[in-house]
């Protein structure tokens, strides 16, 4: 199953409603989201980082729960920034690289 990294940064509101709710219900709150969407987080874990509040990795069946995560939380408010990222393991780049390799690619102005 497909591994997505979510990274969040509060805004100065959700930082406020964090702190009002309590982490671990903050926690609690995201990992029921991402089960609702069919995924599974399999880590969570606040950061001590000037770029990032937390970071989850989670399990989705495809990218839809994945993105429909964005989609449900920039438009609140609550995050000033939050990324997420698809995870890939050696093999399927290896795969990919494989495909890579056996296309072929014309630059910019060396078309006949």
């Amino acid at each position: 199953m497909p591994k997505y990294m979510i990274l969040g940064k509060y805004s100065a509101a959700g930082v406020a409603g964090v702190k009002k709710d309590g982490f671990a219900k903050r926690e609690a709150a995201a990992r029921a989201l991402g089960d609702s969407l069919g995924g599974t987080t399999t880590l969570w874990s606040w950061l001590r980082s000037s770029t990032w509040d937390f970071m989850a990795i989670g399990d989705y069946p495809s990218a839809d729960g994945a993105i429909a995560l964005g989609l449900i939380g920039r438009p609140t408010g609550a995050f000033e920034a939050m990324e997420i990222i698809e995870m890939l393991d050696s093999s399927e780049l290896d795969r990919i690289a494989a495909a890579a390799n056996k296309a072929t690619y014309q630059p910019p102005g060396t078309l006949a």
